[in-house]
């Protein structure tokens, strides 16, 4: 700040051709608000244009289709929510449609039925679900998934239940 000001001091005395005293202080003066205009801007941009980081945006994508539902975008009567970890953020919106006569409702990804539709956002429920269920994409918002389950998924031998039954040390 003191060789700020020592700069201003020197501006300010210098009397070369057209530059008079009164216009020096003018320089002066546009001088210390460009030095300071910057990151004052830089704070105030920050705090009044926060932005989401990208982990956070993608934590909350649930919540925005959530809420753009509530407000009467999407259609998610009988659907299930599947969610890994905390569902706070969720629940509020899961209640709402429920009050508003939405049947919505949160579920386990290893315990869906042929015919369920089902929303979610992370990408450890993707797998789970590719991995055991056959599906069809019905709506992708961002990193939301809007699917429904059309069964268990087959491999060569059979399905899923019949390769688990005939596992060695099970039962039929």
């Amino acid at each position: 700040a003191m060789g700020i000001y020592r700069l201003y001091l020197l501006v300010t005395e210098i009397h070369i051709g057209v530059i008079t005293k009164q216009s020096a202080q003018v320089f002066g003066v546009l001088m210390l608000l460009m030095f300071f205009f910057f990151p004052y801007y830089n704070t105030i941009d920050k705090v009044y244009k926060p932005r989401e980081a990208s982990v956070g945006a993608e934590y909350n994508t649930l919540s925005h289709y959530l809420q753009e539902t509530v407000k009467g975008k999407h259609n998610l009567d009988g659907f299930k929510v599947c969610h890994d970890g905390y569902t706070g953020h969720l629940e509020y919106y899961v209640n709402k449609l429920n009050s508003m006569g939405v049947k919505i409702t949160f579920n386990d990804p290893l315990s869906l039925q042929t015919g369920d539709k089902v929303i979610f956002n992370w990408e450890s429920v993707l797998k789970t679900i590719e991995s055991h269920y056959d599906f069809t994409v019905l709506d992708s918002y961002y990193n939301v998934k809007v699917i429904r389950i059309d069964g268990l998924k087959t491999n060569r031998t059979g399905s899923i239940t019949e390769n688990l039954l005939s596992a060695p040390g099970t039962t039929k």
